[in-house]
């Protein structure tokens, strides 16, 4: 089931601002045991990514962001363009994380994200980085990557406090 949202805010010196979210339940069907996002607005997704699945590649500029715990999926993710969007438990514990140029992993809580390897490369779709943090809070205990290799310049962004050391560096 999907849903769109319209949201319109007005004041005196602003105008009007016109937000829209669209919203879907599930994720896309897997074609072959792999789930393709491609979407070109921002979309939520509430259902965890299901058994059976080896890879999710998320294109188009749009932003996914993975509401469900997926926890238990072990396949790989490779984002292409666009962002995925989650706490840790959203992006599952893949064997690789793969952020291509134009593409972006925003985690939004502290936590470890527990892919065995993170490749990342450029400044994401809108500069702000390849690999973002954007929780506020500050993590604490684990390290929170298990190894990073950097595939061509790239950029992270770090917006609450996060602990990277000690930590696997491929550059």
């Amino acid at each position: 089931m999907k849903r769109e949202m319209l949201v319109v805010l007005t004041t005196a010196v602003v105008g009007v601002v016109d937000v829209r979210l669209a919203h879907a339940d599930a994720l896309p069907d897997p074609m072959g045991g792999v789930i393709t996002i491609d979407i070109a607005a921002d979309v939520e997704y509430t259902t965890p990514i299901g058994a059976g699945v080896t890879a999710v590649v998320k294109k188009g500029v749009g932003t996914a962001t993975l509401k469900a715990d997926n926890s238990s999926y072990a396949g790989t993710m490779a984002i292409e363009a666009g962002t995925v969007k989650g706490e840790p438990a959203a992006f599952g514990k893949p064997t690789l994380l793969e952020v291509k140029s134009g593409g972006c992993a925003d985690v939004t809580s502290p936590g470890k994200l527990n892919a065995t390897l993170v490749k990342i490369a450029g400044k994401g779709p809108d500069g702000g980085g390849a690999l973002r943090y954007s929780g506020s809070a500050q993590s604490t205990g684990s390290n929170f990557l298990n190894a990073l290799e950097l595939t061509a310049d790239a950029t992270i962004f770090n917006g609450g406090r996060l602990q990277f050391t000690p930590i696997n560096l491929t550059l």
